[in-house]
């Protein structure tokens, strides 16, 4: 049972890869699983605990969707970096498109240290990163990246979040993604009702990580 004071406090950084190996229903998915991730984490933390999430995408390069301090569910029109001016919803659909290649290493290093200077802002809330895509790293960094993701040391490694890597796909498509991110951090389903229930089971088992030592037996 979990104590009455205690609310979940989770801290999530959702990454989506739109290069071009994304294009067609791969990236469907990963609009459909991104939206996903955003009604959840809004809904939970309106109702149920406290979440703070940032959404990005990459290809060449990383471009931020939703930041830690803005509100998914807000109508305000928030100004971007690209001089574009639109609501996160409006964002986010606008912005998932495919289009170059797959340099996966500097974007998952951005969101790992923006993941871990949350942290450092709240010590007392859980921390994990998602990552959308299919596995295929055309810049030539799969050693490198799997090396970082290794390292807790948060300045110049991945630091000590959850981690879990998601794709609507086959088995060749779950061993793109195990080379990288290992096997236990791989979910890969044939349909997406299936991911979905996978990807819930997932954030549930974060959850109860963070509650181990915050709940007691009535």
């Amino acid at each position: 049972m979990i104590k009455p004071s205690i609310k979940p406090k989770f801290l999530a950084s959702v990454m989506v890869d739109v290069s071009g190996s994304m294009a067609g229903e791969k990236l469907n998915m990963a609009r459909t699983q991104l939206v996903f991730y955003n009604e959840l984490f809004s809904k939970i933390s309106s109702e149920f605990g406290f979440i703070r999430y940032a959404n990005n995408i990459f290809s060449d390069n990383m471009v931020e969707l939703k930041g830690y301090d803005q509100d998914y569910e807000s109508p305000q029109r928030y100004d971007w970096e690209d001089g574009t001016r639109s609501t996160i919803k409006a964002r986010l659909m606008q912005s998932l498109h495919t289009q170059g290649g797959t340099n996966m290493l500097p974007a998952i290093q951005k969101a790992a240290k923006d993941l871990s200077e949350e942290t450092f802002e709240y010590p007392d809330y859980a921390s994990a990163f998602y990552f959308i895509g299919d596995g295929q790293d055309t810049a030539g960094n799969a050693q490198r990246i799997k090396e970082f993701l290794r390292l807790s040391e948060g300045e110049h490694g991945f630091g000590n979040h959850m981690l879990s890597a998601i794709m609507l796909g086959d088995e060749s498509q779950r061993k793109e993604l195990a080379d990288i991110f290992g096997d236990e951090h791989t979910t890969v389903a044939p349909d997406f009702e299936t991911l979905i229930e996978q990807s819930m089971q997932k954030f549930d088992e974060d959850i109860t990580d963070y509650l181990k030592d915050k709940t007691t037996i009535m």
